[in-house]
């Protein structure tokens, strides 16, 4: 559960951070980034023992998303966006949480599942753009964003500490 929350509010933070060169609102994106992920939670409260399975191959490097549809016949992404949806969450929210993966392949191209997609991206490269190193970075995404790649990349000169206070938040 630690872990879950960590990386939620990770992925909040900087969708967050991203949201002013994405041109859309800091709060929203925030929410989206917090909640990205509820499906996965709801899959293991539901279908715990399938869950451990999923996680166990996920670590060993296959996608979550893969294995969810083989194994449930539906995702994480799915299930978080029917829940948000259930929930009465705002629908640029339960977009962003259904197409965080693909978000060109939504039948409109929402900016808040590109914010979640591409703080996915700096949650799991952590490292590599710490080095600069860019090379897998979703460049098309950005385009077709009408963004240029250097001005995101110069914005990821400068990201200041975003996960300044979650550990101490999280005990």
């Amino acid at each position: 559960m630690r872990e879950f929350w960590l990386k939620s509010f990770k992925m909040a933070n900087r969708c967050k951070w991203l949201a002013k060169t994405l041109k859309i609102d800091a709060e929203v994106a925030f929410t989206c980034g917090l909640l990205h992920a509820i499906g996965e939670y709801l899959i293991h409260v539901v279908k715990p023992a399938e869950a451990v399975v999923i996680d166990e191959r996920v670590n060993t490097g296959e996608s979550r998303s893969r294995l969810e549809q083989q194994l449930l016949g539906f995702d994480y992404t799915q299930a978080g966006a029917e829940l948000t949806d259930f929930w009465h969450f705002p629908q640029e929210i339960v977009q962003a949480i259904r197409w965080q993966e693909n978000p060109t392949g939504s039948p409109e191209l929402s900016s808040y599942a590109a914010c979640v997609h591409i703080a996915h991206y700096m949650v799991e490269n952590e490292a590599k753009i710490a080095d600069g190193n860019l090379d897998d970075f979703p460049a098309k995404l950005v385009h077709s964003m009408h963004l240029t790649l250097s001005d995101v990349f110069a914005k990821f000169e400068n990201v200041p500490e975003l996960d300044e206070g979650i550990e101490e938040f999280l005990n």
